[in-house]
């Protein structure tokens, strides 16, 4: 299976994560591309790979959550995939405030009208519980 990394990542946390998982599909599988959304100026299509995938391409799609929701380029993104896109997705949100809020929902949702198989999804917290003590 080929994978494919798409994310948006204003501050970070997100192009990490995104990272990590690279590197770890690059030891087991096959990663075809990785692409951030918020280097791309919006008149550049996408690499090819993004374009066509077929049946056995697993598309890895991560955004952080602003005010409960993805970023806008992650939704764009996905509201601009063909209705028969059609391949394996998983989506992922790093969150570091109160609430994930509904910002994988949201993704996950988006993705199945797109007629995309989820085959996971993540909700990765990047500020691990600190205990205080008074």
């Amino acid at each position: 299976m080929k994978h494919l990394i798409i994310y948006c990542s204003p501050n970070g946390s997100t192009r990490h994560v995104a990272e990590v998982m690279a590197k770890r599909l690059s030891e087991s599988g096959r990663v075809e591309a990785v692409l951030d959304l918020g280097t791309r100026s919006s008149d550049k299509g996408l690499p090819p790979a993004f374009r066509n995938p077929d049946r056995e391409t697993c598309l890895w799609i991560g955004s952080p959550v602003y005010v409960d929701h993805p970023v806008p380029p992650i939704e764009t993104f996905i509201s601009r995939l063909p209705p028969s896109y059609g391949c394996c997705a998983v989506p992922f949100v790093t969150w570091g405030g109160v609430t994930s809020g509904t910002a994988l929902y949201e993704m996950a949702q988006g993705l199945i009208r797109k007629g995309c198989v989820l085959i996971g999804a993540a909700r990765i917290n990047e500020r691990p519980f600190t205990q205080i003590f008074y």
